[in-house]
């Protein structure tokens, strides 16, 4: 399990989940790594996003809204 909690901004570089889990799954290929995103963003910030990390990653890729219960303090 490789992740990224926060804000999906391109200021953040949400996509180097997608490359660290690639480069991963390179070096242990018996192995099954799951990039995981959790967080806003998604679609109004960064468009393209899901679709460029499964082009990186796989189609392993998993998106989580955040909770509501957590705010944005």
């Amino acid at each position: 399990l490789v992740g990224f909690v926060g804000r999906l901004s391109p200021e953040k570089n949400p996509l180097a989940v997608a490359h660290l889990a690639a480069a991963l799954q390179k070096r242990m290929p018996t192995r099954r790594i799951r990039p995981v995103w959790i967080g806003t963003g998604l679609v109004q910030v960064v468009p393209g996003l899901q679709t460029e990390a499964k082009a990186i990653a796989g189609d392993s890729c998993v998106w989580v809204p955040p909770p509501a219960h957590i705010g944005d303090a």
